[in-house]
């Protein structure tokens, strides 16, 4: 058996419980949108996230790894920057 997806067991309340843990602190995404942007339509905006994730057209932006030096020796760490998607 291969494995296809696990949109199956998504639904708003579960959109709606990670979207209240997930800092919103951070840099905006490579939408260029805040987290309290996304939260002033934060209904709509789940349930178009929920349906895209349901039908299979939602797609996560690419992410580049890079190593970052720790600052202690050749060590570094890696980290995950997110490309900008190209604008038309």
């Amino acid at each position: 058996m291969a494995f296809t997806s696990l949109a199956y067991h998504l639904d708003l309340e579960w959109l709606h419980e990670a979207h209240r843990r997930t800092r919103k602190d951070g840099a905006v995404g490579v939408d260029e949108q805040t987290a309290e942007q996304y939260g002033e339509n934060l209904e709509q905006n789940l349930q178009s996230l929920l349906e895209r994730a349901k039908a299979g057209s939602y797609r996560a932006s690419p992410v580049r790894r890079a190593h970052l030096a720790k600052g202690t020796g050749g060590e570094t760490r890696p980290i995950g920057i997110l490309r900008a998607p190209v604008k038309k």
